[in-house]
């Protein structure tokens, strides 16, 4: 993580009787006042947030928001104020004081970030976002998804790229997607999280876990029909899976979906696959002196690369004697859930067997604005396992410990 060091500054007369930015609880202006590392860290893999020594300062209303993206999305690039000017009025004729308010909104954000240590500066005709002031998770996402992977061992690929995607908290920019000005960066980052998948489980496969990603597989082949990357992957996982026909069904899925779609004939390389399989061509066995890596055991606190069914463990929630609680994330869709997890002891009790489908089919179909809804469930001889939205506002008793809101 990269650092900055703020100089040593003497506490005026406000500071020491309780009324200047230290009794504010200002994190950045604490470090300046001691002299101490202040570490600020921008988020945009899910909600724009910004981290100063685990503080986080508010970055104002959706215009003054929408100005701080922009200059993410440009790190270390000038952006014209004209060009953010077209982008907050977008749909709208700016205002005469149009150039005035941004230069408000900046100076404001310059504010939270720490005054002449922000790391947001005045550039020729506009302003810049230096990432050597801060550290920015869209940055190093990509830094490590574009590093050169030349004969890299498929092991080391599954860790470097598996950090990586578990940087993303949601849709990049999630609370800012509506805005036209970060459609292309959104879109780019997206297309960079589904390269990184694909070459992830292409790292999988070479170790032999077809069986480990095919629940994976299944949802991203469901939610990104038109890219064919995933569907070979699903149709080589399958075959050696010992499911050769499921493979060849995968294909004729995907032919038909692209043919409805967008009037078009699978690549030549899936093409290609479809024939192997039907011969059943040795090429696409494991190499010889190949064995299946089973994933190794993970702890507890490294749940954040064990993986069920497509969604990655990431922190325990809440533990009962029934059942475990945890935030996860879905890769195919980029968005964090809930997943409740209950043992196989429990799982396989005839009273739960008879009720889990009955009533979770009953939450299912509810649809109350306060009332989280469950976007998926199953049972298996292994466990059961419920998939529902993340509420991140805490219990009640945390709403009561903290007093009024």
């Amino acid at each position: 993580m990269l650092e900055h060091v703020r100089s040593n500054d003497t506490d005026g007369p406000a500071a020491r009787f309780g009324r200047g930015p230290q009794a504010r609880g200002d994190p950045v202006s604490a470090a300046r006042r001691t002299g101490t590392v202040c570490h600020v860290r921008i988020k945009v893999l899910g909600p724009v947030e910004v981290d100063v020594d685990g503080q986080q300062p508010a970055l104002g209303g959706p215009q003054q928001r929408l100005v701080f993206a922009l200059l993410v999305a440009n790190a270390d690039s000038p952006v014209r104020t004209d060009r953010l000017i077209d982008a907050v009025w977008h749909d709208d004729d700016p205002p005469n004081r149009a150039r005035k308010t941004v230069q408000v909104y900046v100076a404001n954000l310059r504010k939270a970030l720490g005054g002449e240590y922000a790391p947001v500066e005045s550039a020729t005709g506009g302003y810049l976002l230096r990432t050597g002031a801060a550290t920015v998770d869209a940055v190093d996402f990509e830094a490590a998804v574009v590093e050169p992977t030349n004969e890299e061992d498929p092991r080391r690929t599954i860790e470097r790229l598996s950090a990586a995607l578990a940087l993303w908290n949601g849709p990049a920019y999630a609370d800012l997607d509506d805005a036209a000005a970060l459609v292309p960066e959104i879109t780019r980052l997206d297309e960079l999280r589904l390269a990184a998948l694909e070459r992830r489980l292409e790292a999988s496969l070479a170790l032999g876990r077809h069986r480990d990603v095919l629940g994976e597989l299944d949802a991203l082949t469901t939610d990104h029909p038109y890219r064919e990357g995933f569907t070979a992957l699903q149709m080589l996982a399958l075959y050696r899976s010992g499911r050769q026909a499921e493979a060849l069904r995968t294909f004729q899925r995907t032919r038909m979906v692209l043919s409805e779609g967008l009037g078009i004939d699978p690549s030549p390389q899936v093409r290609d696959l479809e024939e192997a399989i039907l011969a059943q061509d040795p090429s696409l066995d494991l190499p010889l002196g190949s064995t299946a890596t089973p994933r190794p055991p993970v702890a507890d606190d490294r749940l954040d690369t064990q993986s069920i069914r497509g969604y990655e463990l990431r922190e325990r929630l809440d533990e009962t004697d029934d059942a475990s609680l945890w935030r996860a994330y879905q890769p195919a869709t980029g968005r964090e859930v809930a997943l409740r997890i209950f043992g196989a002891d429990v799982a396989n009790e005839r009273a739960f067997v008879k009720r889990f489908d009955h009533d979770t089919q009953l939450v299912a179909q509810l649809e109350r604005p306060h009332l989280g809804s469950i976007h998926d469930f199953w049972r298996v001889p292994e466990g059961a396992y419920g998939v529902m939205p993340l509420l991140r506002g805490g219990s009640l008793g945390d709403s009561l410990r903290r007093g009024r809101w």
